[in-house]
C-alpha cells in the first residue's frame, strides 16, 4: 500500500515554454539529523521517436537538464507577514532601533537581506492567496455563498497588501540615513520589486472577479482592485522607478527591469552548487583490477607454453599473442561487468549543495540516468502508466523506449539552522529541473495533416493535429525505505512545433505495491 506519510515532497510539473518541461520539487526537512529522498522519474517515450540508449548519451541528456536549487521560500498568510515576529517586515524595524545599526556590517547584511525576503514571501503568499481565491470560485456550491467569500478573500488581498506596502514604505526615512550606499539602493529595489508583485496580483484577482462575480458587487470590487493597481503604478513613476508599462511602446526596457527585480529579490534564496563526476577513484581500481586479471590470464598462458615447449619455439610465439589477444577481450569484458554492477550503487555524478558565501554545506545532490527494458519497470509504476483505455489502444502490439532519471537528495537538518540567523525560518529546499523536448521532436512527423472526407457530395479536407504522448511517471521514497511515499503521472502531448499541452493524471486507487 502507499505510504500515509505526511506529505514531505511537494511537485510541480508545467511547461515553461514551448519546449521546456519545468519539474519543481520542494523537499521538507524531516525533524532528524539527517533527511533523505530519492525520486525516479520514468519517461515512456513511442519507439517511432528514435531516442534511445543508442542515440542519447548520458552526456546529451544532462545537457538538456538545467537545474537551480534554491532554498525554500518560507510560507506566511499575508496576515502574518504583517504580524509575526519572524517576520521580515517587523524584523527590519527591529534592526532599525538598535542605534548602532548604521555603522554595523553585519546589521547592514541583515537589512539586505530582510528587503529581499519579504518581497520573495509576499510573492507566495500573494501566490496562494489568489489560488484561495480561485477555490472559493470553483467549489462554493451556490451562487451567494461564492459571493461572498470572494468579496471577504478580496477585501483581505486589499486591505494586507496595502498595510504591508504602506508599513514597508514607512521605513525610508530611515533608511535614507545610511546615505546613497548599497542599503538604500537595496531598499528601493525591493520596493520597486514589491510594487510590482502587488500590482501583478491586482490584475489577476481582477480577472478572476470578472469571470466569476457579474453584477454591482463584482463591479465594486473591480473598482477598488483598479484604483489600488493605478497607485502602485503612481508609486513606481513619483520614485523615479523606471518599471513602467507603456501601452504603446515596445516595453524592452519594462520586461528587462521586471526580470533583473526578480533575479535580485530571489538571490537571499540562492544556493551554491558544485557539480563532479561521482565514483572515479572507485571506477579507476576496478578499472586497474580488470586490467590485472587480463594481465593474470596472459602471463599464465605465456608461462605454460614456455615450460611446455621451450623459450624460443613457434608454439611459444602462437601462445603469446593469443594470450595478447584474449588478454585484450578479457580486459574489456571486465570493465563492463564491473561498471555494469557498480551502476546499483554509483550515480553519475554528485553535486554538493553550500550556501552562497560558502559557510555551510547543507547536503547534497546525486544523480543517474539510463534506460530500463519494460521488466524492470515496477508493477505500479506501469500499472499507473497503461491506466486509460485509449493508452491500451495505443499501446496494443507496441513497446516503448523507458528512460529513468533517479535523483538522491540528502540534507544536513543542522546545517540550516545556521542560516540566515534571525531570519524567517527556512524549511527546506526548492528543486527546480527545465527539461528541453527538443530531441524529441526530430523524427515526428508534420504538425498538420490534410484528411479528405465527402460531405453533401462533395470531396472536402479537413486539418487534422498530429501528436505523439510522452508518459512522466514519477516515484518518490524517504528514508531509504522500499515504501512508495507517492506516485504521479504527467501526459505530455507535442507536436513537431513543440509541447501541445500537459495533464496529470491522477491515479483513482492511491495504492502501490
Amino acid at each position: 500500500m502507499l505510504d500515509k506519510r505526511p506529505d514531505t515532497i511537494h511537485q510541480r510539473i508545467r511547461a515553461h515554454d514551448r519546449y521546456q518541461v519545468e519539474f519543481k520539487l520542494e523537499y521538507e526537512l524531516l525533524p532528524k539529523h539527517r533527511t533523505r529522498y530519492k525520486i525516479s522519474t520514468y519517461i515512456f517515450t513511442p519507439k517511432s521517436l528514435g531516442v534511445n540508449q543508442h542515440t542519447y548519451a548520458k552526456a546529451q541528456f544532462y545537457r538538456d537538464l538545467q537545474n537551480y536549487v534554491r532554498l525554500k521560500t518560507p510560507v506566511f498568510t499575508l496576515a502574518e507577514l504583517r504580524n509575526l515576529p519572524t517576520s521580515p517586515l517587523l524584523h527590519i524595524g527591529q534592526i532599525l532601533e538598535d542605534a548602532n545599526w548604521l555603522h554595523d556590517p553585519a546589521r547592514h547584511d541583515q537589512l539586505s537581506n530582510s528587503f529581499k525576503f519579504l518581497c520573495a514571501i509576499l510573492k507566495v503568499g500573494l501566490r496562494r492567496h489568489l489560488r484561495f481565491l480561485k477555490y472559493t470560485c470553483r467549489h462554493k456550491a451556490s451562487s451567494g455563498d461564492k459571493a461572498s467569500g470572494l468579496c471577504v478573500g478580496v477585501q483581505e488581498l486589499l486591505d494586507n497588501t496595502y498595510t504591508i506596502a504602506q508599513h514597508y514604505r514607512a521605513y525610508r526615512p530611515q533608511i535614507q540615513q545610511a546615505g546613497r550606499g548599497e542599503i538604500l539602493r537595496a531598499y528601493e529595489l525591493a520596493d520597486e520589486a514589491i510594487s510590482l508583485v502587488i500590482e501583478e496580483a491586482f490584475n489577476k484577482t481582477f480577472s478572476l472577479v470578472d469571470k466569476c462575480m457579474p453584477g454591482t458587487v463584482g463591479a465594486d470590487l473591480k473598482a477598488q482592485l483598479s484604483t489600488q493597481a493605478e497607485v502602485e503604478v503612481n508609486h513606481r513613476r513619483d520614485s523615479g522607478y523606471n518599471s513602467l508599462l507603456e501601452p504603446e511602446g515596445d516595453n524592452e526596457i519594462f520586461l528587462f527591469r521586471t526580470s533583473v527585480l526578480k533575479k535580485f529579490t530571489s538571490s537571499v534564496l540562492y544556493l551554491k552548487l558544485a557539480v563532479k563526476r561521482e565514483g572515479t577513484a572507485i571506477e579507476q581500481i576496478l578499472l586497474a583490477l580488470a586490467a590485472g586479471l587480463s594481465m593474470i590470464f596472459a602471463t599464465v598462458v605465456a608461462f605454460y607454453a614456455q615450460q611446455r615447449f621451450g623459450m624460443f619455439t613457434l608454439p611459444v610465439f602462437v601462445a603469446l599473442v593469443v594470450g595478447y589477444m584474449f588478454k585484450d577481450r578479457i580486459k574489456e569484458l571486465a570493465r563492463l561487468f564491473f561498471l555494469r554492477h557498480t551502476q546499483n550503487f554509483l550515480f553519475d555524478r554528485r553535486t554538493m549543495i553550500r550556501t552562497i558565501d560558502n559557510v555551510h554545506t547543507l547536503g547534497f545532490l546525486r544523480e543517474k540516468m539510463g534506460f530500463v527494458p519494460d521488466e524492470e519497470v515496477p508493477t505500479p509504476i506501469m500499472a499507473l502508466r497503461n491506466q486509460g483505455l485509449l493508452t491500451e489502444i495505443e499501446q496494443d502490439g507496441q513497446t516503448e523506449n523507458i528512460l529513468c532519471y533517479t535523483k538522491e537528495v540528502v540534507l544536513q537538518g543542522a546545517a540550516f539552522r545556521h542560516v540566515y540567523k534571525g531570519g524567517p525560518p527556512v524549511t527546506g529546499i526548492s528543486d527546480i529541473m527545465r527539461f528541453d523536448m527538443r530531441p524529441y521532436l526530430r523524427k515526428m512527423d508534420d504538425p498538420i495533416e490534410r484528411w479528405p472526407y465527402l460531405q453533401a457530395g462533395e470531396l472536402r479536407v479537413a486539418r487534422c493535429v498530429k501528436t505523439y504522448h510522452i508518459n512522466v511517471v514519477t516515484v518518490y521514497t524517504v528514508d531509504k525505505t522500499q515504501e512508495f511515499v507517492k506516485v504521479e503521472r504527467t501526459l505530455i502531448t507535442l507536436t513537431r512545433d513543440g509541447i501541445r499541452r500537459m495533464k496529470h493524471v491522477r491515479d483513482p486507487d492511491e495504492t502501490a505495491t
